[in-house]
């Protein structure tokens, strides 16, 4: 995504110091595109967390179950720690540090996994997003879309509504076949 916005700046820069020139012949016509918004608002993205939400919720369900009775054993240990034996402490001791160990390497294998299902998930949506983006540019005859980096934008150049019923129209198509 970061070369995309690094492509589309450098075009924008590159339009703009040509565009002195340009200016005086024809006008550009420039769009503006809010890509994270398509991600929380398109029927993809929501698909796309929807699925990345099922497939780590058991995962979490354990970890947390796992919590739960690491917290009951810490509550029994001070509860009983006076009246249990040398032996029993040490014991009790052992299990508590192995299982704050195994909590801790489950949760960062968790979020390890959920980081890198995340960036798939970015690469796969940005792939549909900018093929849609083009899509309308070129049927709206834009010369130039920007996406991020922008400081401001009017809804006059805002192409976002028009991506969005694009992605809407595909994946409605996609969902009957």
């Amino acid at each position: 995504m970061n070369i995309t916005k690094n492509l589309l700046l450098g075009a924008a820069l590159s339009a703009l110091a040509a565009g002195s020139a340009l200016a005086q012949d024809t006008a550009l016509k420039i769009g503006f595109v809010n890509l994270p918004l398509l991600t929380v608002e398109s029927p993809q993205g929501r698909e796309a967390q929807e699925n990345i939400s099922e497939m780590f919720a058991g995962r979490q369900r354990d970890l947390n179950a796992k919590q739960t009775r690491l917290e009951e054993l810490e509550e029994t240990y001070e509860r009983d720690r006076e009246t249990m034996g040398t032996e029993q402490l040490r014991t009790a001791e052992r299990d508590i540090i192995a299982q704050r160990r195994e909590i801790q390497q489950m949760g960062q294998a968790l979020q390890e996994d959920f980081q890198l299902e995340n960036q798939n998930l970015e690469r796969d949506l940005s792939a549909i997003f900018l093929s849609h983006v083009r899509q309308v540019a070129e049927e709206n005859d834009y010369d130039l879309v920007l996406s991020g980096g922008v400081v401001h934008f009017s809804d006059a150049v805002n192409i976002t509504p028009q991506v969005l019923g694009a992605l809407q129209e595909t994946y409605s198509s996609e969902q009957q076949d």
